[in-house]
C-alpha cells in the first residue's frame, strides 16, 4: 500500500504545477514593424559564389561549385533602386549568366516575395527565385537563375550568391 501511494504522490504534485503555470498573466508580445524588403534588396551587390543545379523530377539532385570558372577576378555587380524599381547589371569579369544590362525590376508580392523579375525593355524578362529573405540586415542576396531548356528532361539552375557592397 505504502508503495502505491509513493508512486501516485508525482501525479498531484505535477497537477498543482500546472495549475500554477496556468495562472500566470497573459502578455501582449509585440513583434515590431515588418522589415521592408524594398529597402532590403535596395543597393549595389557583388556576386560572389554559382553553384549549378541540376533538377529532374524522380531523379537526385546533383550541384557543381562553378565559383572559380565564372565569378573571375573582377566579379559581376547588380544594383536595385527601390525608389524607382529600376536595375542595372555588369558582368565586369564575370561570366554572363543574365543577359541583361539594365531596366526595370519587380517583386511577385511585395510583402511576401518569392521571386524577382527583371525586365530589360527589349523584350527579355528573366525571373530569379530568391532563395532567403532579403531583409536590410541581410549580406547575402540568394537568387536561383532556371534553364529549363534541356531536351532529356533535366533543368538546369544556377544559384547565384551576392554579396551586399
Amino acid at each position: 500500500m505504502k508503495k502505491t501511494l509513493r508512486s501516485l504522490f508525482p501525479v498531484p504534485a505535477l497537477l498543482v504545477v500546472l495549475l500554477a503555470a496556468g495562472c500566470r498573466e497573459k502578455r501582449d508580445l509585440v513583434l515590431g514593424e515588418p522589415f521592408s524588403k524594398l529597402e532590403g534588396i535596395n543597393g549595389a551587390w557583388r556576386l560572389s559564389q554559382v553553384e549549378q543545379i541540376g533538377l529532374k523530377e524522380g531523379s537526385k539532385q546533383w550541384g557543381f561549385d562553378l565559383t572559380s570558372a565564372v565569378v573571375g577576378a573582377d566579379p559581376a555587380t547588380i544594383t536595385f533602386n527601390s525608389a524607382d524599381l529600376t536595375f542595372a547589371y555588369s558582368p565586369n569579369g564575370s561570366r554572363d549568366l543574365l543577359k541583361l544590362t539594365g531596366g526595370s525590376w519587380a517583386f511577385d508580392d511585395v510583402e511576401y516575395p518569392t521571386m524577382v523579375s527583371l525586365d530589360d525593355a527589349a523584350a527579355t524578362d528573366l525571373d530569379l527565385k530568391l532563395l532567403a529573405a532579403i531583409r536590410i540586415i541581410d549580406d547575402r542576396l540568394k537568387l536561383r537563375l532556371v534553364r529549363p531548356d534541356c531536351d532529356n528532361g533535366w533543368v538546369l539552375a544556377y544559384n547565384l550568391i551576392f554579396e551586399r557592397q
